[in-house]
């Protein structure tokens, strides 16, 4: 809760810095507030893995324009945000002293999922067909996201078993991959595509893993 209050924080006093900076037709900016849905999945994944249910993922933020020529119509944009997702799939996770041991699960389970809370920092190269008075337009933004993931959840629940395991070392922390947005006006589809893994040093039937994250959705940007 406290960094969701921070980032809050850090959202309001970035957008009345931009108000103060933009009253001039002449030199105005492309800074935006960001909200995203999305629908997660997991690639490179070996056989016999799969996923159940929607597993979802919002995000928000905001993210500060710096325009590249006189036009404003090509930028960079640098940001901060909050992210949370959910990962459902089959990929048991048990901790024993301190191990970690991962196997395939059949379909005799309720709950068999990771939860995660994290900060983003979103980094854009962007193009848009946007002029001082017209606020609907085309964009086509591309980037890299860092993000750090401090809150982390594993829930394994059947019929005889239920327990949790809160912030696994095997999860990756840090996790980076390219992101791209393309529409008109505020709505626009959004993917973001991991790469680096979302596990680490992960063994599945005696072979390394690499899983990494592919999220396909809607982001959606308010002047």
């Amino acid at each position: 809760m406290k960094i969701r209050l921070l980032i809050l924080a850090l959202l309001i006093y970035f957008v009345g810095f931009t108000q103060n900076k933009t009253d001039s037709l002449f030199n105005y900016l492309e800074d935006q507030l960001y909200f995203s849905v999305l629908n997660n999945n997991l690639i490179n994944t070996p056989d016999g893995f799969k996923t159940y249910g929607f597993s979802n993922g919002i995000s928000f933020g905001f993210i500060k324009d710096i325009p590249l020529n006189n036009r404003r119509n090509i930028g960079i944009g640098i940001g901060l945000g909050y992210a949370s997702d959910t990962f459902k799939n089959n990929l048991k996770m048990v901790e024993n002293n301190g191990l970690f041991q991962f196997s395939l699960q059949n379909e005799n389970y309720d709950t068999n999922k990771i939860s995660t809370k994290a900060i983003e920092v979103p980094l854009e190269f962007r193009w848009r067909t946007s002029t001082p008075d017209k606020f609907k337009f085309w964009r086509i933004y591309s980037g890299i996201k860092v993000s750090y993931l401090y809150k982390n959840e594993y829930t394994f629940i059947d019929s005889s078993i239920n327990y949790k395991i809160n912030n696994p070392e095997k999860l990756n922390e840090w996790q980076y991959g390219l992101t791209l947005s393309a529409g008109y006006s505020s709505f626009n589809l959004y993917t973001y595509f991991g790469l680096n893994p979302l596990y680490n040093n992960v063994k599945i039937n005696n072979e390394n893993t690499s899983i990494r994250v592919l999220k396909v959705g809607l982001i959606f940007y308010i002047l």
